[in-house]
């Protein structure tokens, strides 16, 4: 007979606990970087998430707007130049039959910088002063001062400037995939150019506090199916009064640009499955017409993301393990697709959206994963059911047996003496890490290098030669992870050294076996993002006074990231020194070996290369961007700059000097700078 439900519970509590918190941790790690400040970013998870929102929308043809394209049958038909201004008169006559036809708004998506001829730029003001509403984009300039990057906005010229009704700002925020899901933000100061347009048409707009709730596009289509558009020469031809009533967008084609210019095409949803771009001016008309609308997407707060989050994984990781096997592949695809119809239907009919692949993709499969892997019976072939464990109507249950030992590890392929190896908990290129034990009790941790992994014996020795000029002075600093021994097997193809032990990523110095996983730089910054100034410039100081005291022995690193940066008792610490050679006497001699973007534009091979990699590393740690992004800085850092924060990233530009000369001229002059940052904030 069935068994009943209370004892199930009883009997699978724990397994459904343990689930649960898996399942809901999972999810958490995933998603976590939306708690930090000021977090802008979205996950690989939130993207599609969004995206896949605009999969099965049928496209909506707008009927609001018409965009003029400046396109290259145009620059031909109308002799202009295409690497150059348009003539400003033609602008003009572009307006006043606009105006005659009854348009709107019209907005110009073009920068009118630089001034033109002096009739042609005042017939162009008197256009739009006689049209009365017409808006035209402010642009901004980059700017580098006291090596700080930063942005403030530039107007058009006279007389266009005071001739136009509105001028607006075009700003837009691109993901890290180069895909544009954000409007731009409207409570800057000048406005956004579509904040602008839609207050010139009589759009109902939200009071300022209100505005943060429109910051999502909502996509009708792939650009050139929703919005319509025809080219500059033939607008100029159509018949009186075809632009009655219509709001016109005027912008350059995407693919006519200037030399060393920026593509003005941009990735969208519809890129992800379609593959078209959609232009600058696409965006701007789509980012006007949510605002006329209403209908721009607002996304949850990240309470109810958490909320959802842990409630789904506290009933999945629970209540899955309740279900035998076909209901719990049932009951998972139905909430799965219960989840993602929710989705859907507050997309269609709310225009809201939240982080849904995070419950239908995560969650419910690995609770799912995790029920059925773990289910008695289900999870090794050594615990069968005989027909005596079958359970009999008004029988007492005999108890099945349970293979309940851990999954088989890796087997080691080497044998250390008195250090018993327990789990591989990293691998490299030639080789793996491995957890030990010694004869007395004591962790370690040790890399094992094989020969086979090599296509010659030169970087099998290389390696070795880095061991051997190490070890002698690895505990001659706190900021070098101590070696302990050395050892080498020839006849077996390998050799090893054994460190002392980092700190767990969780746990700290409570070390797990089962689950240790080794603290280091790069997964703190995939935790954190960043951290924060005052332990940038702890992490600095250590690390650049290790390094000085590395060059003093004549050797030098050659491989800085943040993935060879461990932590031991909380102390940052240079590791995995398999690259570390003497000082070349001629840097050309020296391999060029190291992680691109790290290496200095001179090569590896000097004390100054090492230098340009430590402030890479700092770049990262501070701004929470990628070292390909140098020099820029993340938005929020550059609305609030912090005093300490300023001082941290002129130090950190004059490390990566991309000439050597320019660079501080050795480790301790880092340090000194920045202990001089920290002595500062602390006075």
């Amino acid at each position: 007979m069935p068994v009943p439900l209370r004892r199930r519970i009883v009997e699978h509590w724990r397994r459904g606990l343990v689930g649960a918190t898996l399942t809901v941790a999972l999810a958490l790690v995933l998603w976590s970087p939306r708690l930090a400040p000021d977090s802008d970013e979205l996950s690989f998870l939130d993207k599609l998430s969004f995206d896949w929102l605009f999969a099965l929308r049928p496209t909506t043809r707008a009927s609001e707007v018409c965009i003029i394209e400046m396109d290259q049958k145009s620059y031909r038909s109308l002799d202009q130049d295409p690497t150059g201004n348009w003539d400003r008169a033609l602008h003009a006559r572009m307006l006043r039959k606009l105006t005659r036809d009854g348009a709107k708004v019209v907005v110009f998506d073009v920068f009118f910088d630089t001034g033109g001829k002096r009739d042609s730029d005042l017939e162009f003001a008197e256009a739009m002063r006689a049209h009365g509403k017409t808006a035209i984009v402010a642009d901004y300039v980059r700017l580098e001062r006291a090596k700080i990057v930063g942005y403030e906005p530039v107007f058009p010229i006279e007389p266009l400037r005071g001739a136009a009704a509105g001028i607006g700002l075009v700003s837009l925020p691109k993901d890290t995939d180069g895909a544009v899901r954000r409007h731009c933000l409207e409570a800057e100061a000048p406005e956004s150019l579509a904040w602008v347009a839609a207050r010139l048409a009589g759009a109902r707009l939200p009071a300022e506090a209100d505005r943060s709730d429109l910051r999502w596009f909502n996509y009708y289509g792939p650009a050139r199916s929703a919005l319509p558009r025809m080219g500059y020469g033939d607008a100029l031809e159509q018949p009186a009064g075809y632009f009655r009533d219509q709001i016109v967008f005027i912008g350059g084609a995407p693919r006519i640009k200037k030399p060393g210019q920026q593509s003005d095409l941009f990735r969208t949803p519809h890129t992800r499955w379609g593959g078209e771009e959609a232009s600058g001016v696409d965006l701007l008309a789509l980012n006007f017409l949510n605002l006329l609308r209403e209908d721009g997407l607002t996304r949850v707060r990240a309470r109810t993301d958490l909320m959802l989050i842990v409630g789904l994984g506290l009933v999945t990781g629970l209540g899955f393990v309740l279900l035998r096997p076909l209901p719990l592949a049932a009951v998972a695809l139905a909430l799965a697709a219960g989840v993602t119809g929710v989705a859907f239907a507050l997309f269609a009919f709310g225009h809201v959206w939240f982080s849904w692949l995070f419950l239908a993709a995560v969650e419910i499969p690995c609770a799912w994963i995790w029920s059925a892997a773990t289910r008695p019976g289900a999870s090794t072939g050594s615990a069968t059911t005989d027909p005596a464990s079958v359970v009999l109507e008004g029988a007492i249950p005999k108890r099945m047996t349970v293979d309940r030992r851990l999954p088989a590890l890796p087997k080691p392929v080497a044998r250390l003496p008195d250090h018993d190896l327990l789990r591989c908990i990293g691998h490299g290129a030639y080789g793996e890490v491995w957890l030990a034990r010694n004869a007395i009790g004591i962790l370690h941790a040790v890399k094992i290098i094989h020969r086979r992994a090599f296509d010659s014996p030169d970087p099998y020795d290389r390696e070795f030669r880095g061991i051997a000029k190490f070890m002698p002075i690895s505990r001659s600093h706190p900021g070098f992870v101590h070696v302990l021994h050395v050892g080498r097997d020839d006849a077996a193809g390998y050799f090893y050294y054994v460190m002392e032990i980092a700190d767990d990523a969780m746990l700290g110095q409570e070390i797990d076996v089962e689950v240790y996983s080794p603290k280091n730089l790069s997964r703190e910054l995939r935790k954190r993002r960043r951290l924060r100034p005052e332990e940038c410039l702890h992490l600095g100081v250590c690390l650049a006074d290790a390094l000085q005291h590395l060059h003093e022995a004549q050797l030098i690193h050659r491989d800085i990231k943040p993935s060879n940066i461990i932590f031991v008792q909380g102390v940052p610490k240079l590791a995995d020194i398999g690259l570390v050679t003497h000082v070349a006497a001629d840097p050309k001699d020296m391999s060029y070996l190291g992680t691109r973007g790290y290496i200095a534009p001179e090569g590896p091979g000097t004390p100054l290369a090492d230098i340009y990699s430590l402030g890479k590393v700092l770049y990262e740690a501070c701004t929470g961007l990628d070292r390909e992004q140098f020099p820029s800085l993340p938005t929020t850092l550059l609305e609030n700059p912090s005093g300490l924060f300023t001082q941290l990233n002129q130090a950190v530009l004059k490390a990566c000097e991309p000439q050597p000369g320019q660079r501080y001229q050795s480790a301790a002059d880092l340090r000194k700078a920045l202990e001089a940052v920290r002595a500062q904030v602390a006075v």
